[in-house]
């Protein structure tokens, strides 16, 4: 038997779906990706999928250089309220320290010792000079109590030396008016709520501080209420206002949040 052969004519015309590429082949496979003709075609070709990435990103880029700005605007404008808010509250307590500081005058001068009159006499009478002062902080306290300035109640107000005296190597609690050279006498006093009592000892006072100043010569006295220090108070504080000259009778130059020391504060 003759030979005889096959005429398949010539081959298809197929298009890649992956890369788009026309051949007349009769090959299954791209010969320039080779993708499978007849596998079903992406939905999205990577010419399209590669534009579509680049428009995200482009819009991406848009929205972050137009956020971001927003983002630091609407930071700087919270920063600038609170600090706005912070320099009301400041202003407000130093407005708040200046009241409750003002100063408050007395005299006791139907007290003064008779010319001539001996050491003890001046001693007394300065003694009960002293106390003239503890009971005008005491009737002020209470009088802030009802105003609502301090809460009460008020119990009674002790009044120490505002500075300790050395007497050798040991410190005391040696009052002004115990000295007959001296012309002021500086006192630290607590109007006293209650009695601060540990293993059933008194160890010291919860209360509201004052600062009095005594002038021993006029029998005069000023005295003002510390209203930077609060019972228990911690962290920093908002405001400082400076304690008045008169209640700490100072007379040298303002230093920090008191006062240099001077001859005449003798």
């Amino acid at each position: 038997m003759e030979g005889s052969t096959f005429n398949r004519g010539a081959p298809p015309e197929r298009t890649c779906g992956a890369c788009g590429l026309s051949a007349h082949t009769w090959s299954e496979t791209c010969d320039a990706c080779g993708a499978n003709y007849f596998a079903e075609s992406p939905r999205f070709s990577r010419k399209l999928k590669f534009a579509a990435a680049a428009t995200v990103a482009a819009l991406l880029i848009i929205a972050l250089a137009i956020a971001v700005p927003a983002l630091q605007s609407s930071a700087d404008k919270r920063a600038a309220r609170d600090a706005r808010a912070r320099a009301a509250t400041v202003v407000a307590e130093r407005a708040r320290l200046t009241r409750v500081q003002q100063p408050h005058r007395g005299e006791a001068r139907s007290l003064l010792p008779a010319a001539g009159a001996s050491d003890a006499a001046k001693l007394s009478a300065r003694a009960a000079l002293v106390e003239r002062v503890r009971q005008s902080v005491l009737v002020d306290a209470r009088a802030r109590v009802v105003t609502g300035e301090l809460e009460g109640p008020v119990r009674k107000v002790l009044c120490a030396p505002l500075q300790r005296t050395s007497v050798g190597s040991t410190d005391v609690s040696v009052g002004d008016e115990r000295d007959l050279t001296k012309h002021y006498g500086r006192y630290d006093c607590v109007a006293a709520k209650r009695d601060v009592v540990q293993t059933g000892k008194v160890v010291g006072t919860f209360g509201y501080p004052f600062i009095a100043a005594v002038d021993f010569r006029k029998f005069t006295y000023v005295w003002c209420r510390d209203g930077a220090k609060a019972p228990g108070e911690r962290g920093q504080a908002l405001a400082v206002v400076r304690i008045a000259r008169a209640c700490l009778a100072a007379h040298g130059r303002p230093f920090g949040n008191g006062y240099m020391r001077s001859p005449l504060d003798r």
